[in-house]
């Protein structure tokens, strides 16, 4: 906790800790409702270790490749360890699985985005059809990984105000990026996604963060 940036490897042990060392059924995850563990779960979903680390260009590519694996897969597992619910249907942890969320959705897209340079890096002819198959595939990769996350905002009952509130920008902030990363990628079944929401979700901030999303991705559609 004394390091003002975790490393893949601080990032590792700490998530290690979270699903083997705690005892689920006597000991509560970090929350920010615990003064004690508050600052644990701060730094785990902390974006600036991604951004310290991964999108240094003073770093070489596959270094940050590799680092980035272990945040994206270590993002993977933590979100996995908060989606829990009680035994009224609700997140136990909805605000920590908000914040996570927006995590693991930007470290995979730094990874992906990383992944794709260094394909380009180390073709011999980076316009190869080839090459160009391998990072369509990523892209689109990556799209659906990002689409699934979306659909995670039907479960808005499950979500207290606060923190479906901050899923829902969070996703608008990353899906901006993610435009700007991959500007031709295909965003039909997204769009599709967020009609379908528009039949679910009740409250207005985030029924207009989605619409921002749709904009955003095809003004057209709009």
């Amino acid at each position: 906790m004394d390091k003002a940036l975790w490393e893949a490897e601080d990032y590792e042990a700490a998530v290690k800790y979270i699903r083997f060392g705690l005892n689920s059924l006597e000991e509560d995850l970090p929350n920010y409702a615990d003064p004690l563990t508050a600052p644990v779960i701060a730094k785990l979903v902390n974006t600036e270790n991604i951004n310290a680390f991964l999108e240094d260009d003073a770093l070489g590519l596959q270094f940050r490749q590799e680092k980035g694996e272990k945040y994206f897969r270590q993002a993977q597992a933590l979100w996995e360890k908060y989606n829990v619910r009680n035994s009224q249907d609700k997140f136990v942890y909805p605000l920590e699985l908000a914040k996570i969320t927006n995590f693991l959705l930007y470290a995979q897209r730094v990874y992906f985005a990383n992944g794709n340079q260094l394909i380009k890096k180390e073709a011999v002819n980076p316009d190869d059809a080839t090459v160009r198959k391998y990072i369509q595939q990523n892209e689109s990769a990556l799209i659906s990984n990002y689409e699934n996350m979306l659909e995670f905002l039907r479960h808005e009952e499950a979500f207290s105000q606060e923190a479906f509130k901050t899923l829902a920008f969070s996703m608008e902030q990353n899906y901006q990026q993610l435009k700007q990363d991959i500007p031709n990628g295909n965003y039909t079944r997204t769009i599709a996604i967020i009609d379908g929401l528009h039949k679910k979700i009740n409250s207005k901030e985030v029924l207009e963060a989605i619409q921002n999303i749709k904009a955003n991705l095809n003004p057209k559609a709009v």
